[in-house]
């Protein structure tokens, strides 16, 4: 799939990849092909998965690449923490990314992440925010 996203004929740009047991081996791949200039995804949908702060660090990497066009990811339901949770806040940030709708609820998420969501709300009201 990571092949094909990145392929110049591909006009996919939803991508719902909801409950089909991913792990943060099979984001890691898809985040190289989202660093791809030729790929057009821009919703991303990963929610009910099996993805860790470890795959949220590679698709924080993606996202910060100026050739991303993801504009709304859906993680929830999956198996991040706080750490998750402040890589993806310093990738949208970032003014390469282009994310503006981000939901990560049914994660485990403490106060502390919570904090970070709300730092980076208030940093960039534009973005919505589901936690």
């Amino acid at each position: 799939m990571s092949q094909a996203l990145q392929s110049p004929s591909c006009n996919v740009t939803t991508l719902q990849l909801r409950n089909d047991q991913i792990t943060d081996a099979g984001v890691t791949s898809l985040s190289q092909a989202l660093q791809s200039p030729a790929c057009k995804v821009t919703t991303l949908d990963l929610s009910d998965n099996q993805i860790t702060d470890s795959g949220v660090t590679s698709l924080s990497q993606a996202l910060q690449s100026p050739a991303c066009n993801v504009t709304t990811l859906d993680l929830s339901d999956n198996q991040i923490t706080d750490s998750g949770v402040t890589s993806l806040s310093q990738a949208l940030q970032s003014p390469a990314c282009k994310v503006y709708k981000l939901r990560l609820r049914g994660n485990q998420i403490t106060d502390i992440g919570m904090e970070c969501a709300t730092k980076l709300k208030h940093e960039k009201p534009s973005i919505e925010l589901n936690y």
